[in-house]
């Protein structure tokens, strides 16, 4: 690779992505790259040679040229943005969604970027001051497909990363609860954010959106639910996704249903080992030559699911 005068410019890059284990640069990358160096203060005038010094190497995969694909138009809002303004991350698997957010963000002299939930860049995530999430939008039988996404990021994402969950109707406190514990900070419905789309980067900026919508801890919210305190719904709601909708929704006994007995007891045990839904109370038993339950009753596995999931009972 020649350097040439860029040296020490296709240096920091190199060093940038070796940092957070980056094999080669994209559009999506060079443009996280430049908004960290705006974040750290860094002027227009060296965003403007880092990104020649990246059109002139061979650090960026793809195309040749000083954008390494980033059109005129981004290159002008990473050298214009107003750097006082929050950084937003855009995610969305609704494309109308995806570009109202981006453009409404983007028209307030702020950085941002917007990509579908499943192209997600993990590796860049951290370089933004707020990532926005459509979580609404149906994926299987998951009314909120975008959660289990970020079940899979890696704690110090979340943890340096306040995700904001932006849904549609009600949601319930299990879903609130699948939301804490993939990471997100925040649960704002859309009508709210439609309302207050105008200062919406303001706010971020600032830090002031409306307490109401801070999500409360794990431990919080499985404490209201009844629920032990450790262990993860995830763990259950990934067996279940494997098995027919009428396996959560019918009204059907529980012999009707096209599941094996060996399979209802293999779920009910994930649930109290793995997703923290208790036995039945012991007490209920102290009287009867019964034994007491070791895993919550199938009743109870199935509202919990149906609930996590977004289902309606007895649709089809």
């Amino acid at each position: 690779m020649a350097l040439g005068r860029h040296a020490h410019e296709v240096r920091a890059v190199l060093e940038w992505c070796e940092r957070r284990e980056i094999g080669g640069l994209d559009a999506r990358r060079v443009f996280a790259h430049c908004v960290e160096l705006r974040r750290q203060g860094r002027t227009p005038a060296t965003i403007r040679r880092r990104l020649a010094a990246i059109g002139a190497s061979e650090v960026g995969v793809g195309h040749p040229g000083i954008s390494v694909g980033l059109s005129p138009q981004m290159r002008g809002r990473l050298l214009n943005a107003d750097a006082s303004r929050a950084s937003v991350l855009v995610l969305s698997d609704d494309s109308i969604t995806r570009l109202g957010l981006w453009a409404s963000v983007s028209e307030t002299s702020a950085l941002c970027w917007a990509d579908p939930v499943a192209e997600m860049d993990a590796a860049t995530m951290t370089v933004w001051d707020y990532a926005l999430v459509w979580v609404s939008v149906p994926r299987g039988m998951d009314r909120y497909g975008a959660i289990p996404s970020f079940d899979a990021l890696d704690d110090a994402v979340a943890t340096a990363l306040p995700i904001i969950g932006i849904y549609t109707g009600d949601l319930p406190l299990l879903v609130r609860l699948r939301l804490s514990e993939a990471g997100f900070r925040y649960a704002i419905p859309h009508s709210w954010i439609s309302t207050n789309l105008h200062r919406l980067s303001e706010l971020l900026t600032v830090a002031d959106l409306p307490t109401r919508f801070h999500l409360e801890t794990p431990l919080a919210l499985r404490q209201r639910l009844g629920l032990s305190l450790s262990g993860r719904i995830a763990t259950l709601l990934t067996p279940a996704a494997a098995f027919s909708r009428e396996v959560w929704t019918s009204p059907v006994p529980q012999s009707q249903l096209p599941i094996s007995r060996r399979e209802i007891a293999h779920l009910r045990a994930i649930a109290v080992e793995k997703a923290g839904i208790p036995a039945p109370d012991f007490r209920r038993y102290a009287t009867s030559t019964r034994r007491a339950p070791e895993a919550p009753e199938w009743g109870v596995v199935r509202e919990v699911v149906r609930v996590s999931l977004g289902l309606e009972s007895g649709s089809p």
